[in-house]
């Protein structure tokens, strides 16, 4: 069975980069599609680490920044709110026509009773 990851666009075509740092060292630099989706990085200490942490105790500084493409950083910082707003009742409008004609199809059906 072949599986395939699934994502917005295809690869190397990344608008954004995700970079996380660990007390100052990188520990990873993730292009990403789209900065609105949950991302994930796990990072762990070393045993010398947690071993110094007893005696000095143990402080990390955990760095997280979201850079963009320069044409997206561009259409980002020009967006109109009120073009957005507009936009964003279309959205919602043209989204809740289907949610209807499903919520109808429900009654239709009738009432779920146990089998048996």
């Amino acid at each position: 069975m072949k599986t395939e990851n699934c994502h917005l666009g295809e690869l190397g075509t990344e608008q954004f980069t995700l970079r996380t740092m660990v007390d100052g060292e990188l520990v990873r630099d993730q292009p990403i599609h789209d900065p609105f989706i949950r991302s994930t990085t796990v990072t762990t200490f070393s045993r010398w680490r947690c071993f110094l942490g007893i005696f000095i105790g143990l402080k990390v500084k955990v760095q997280i920044s979201l850079d963009g493409s320069h044409a997206a950083v561009s259409r980002i910082m020009t967006m109109n709110p009120f073009d957005l707003e507009r936009e964003t009742r279309e959205w919602e409008a043209a989204r809740a026509e289907p949610m209807k004609w499903v919520n109808s199809g429900l009654e239709q059906v009738g009432e779920l009773r146990p089998h048996g």
